[in-house]
């Protein structure tokens, strides 16, 4: 397993938060490792879920 490190601004930072999953953004809050697999299968669904919406 990959481990990166990403250093977002407060804009970045408030986007991908709102992206994720209640689970995922809690793990974002206390600094744990967040799987990069899952972490896009969730950007992906709530962008799908958006354009459906639209």
């Amino acid at each position: 397993m990959k481990v990166y490190e990403v250093t977002l601004n407060g804009k970045q930072y408030s986007i991908l938060e709102k992206m994720l999953c209640s689970v995922r953004a809690r793990q974002l809050a206390g600094n744990q490792i967040i799987n990069g697999a899952e972490l896009l299968h969730d950007m992906i669904d709530d962008i799908f879920v958006r354009l459906k919406l639209d």
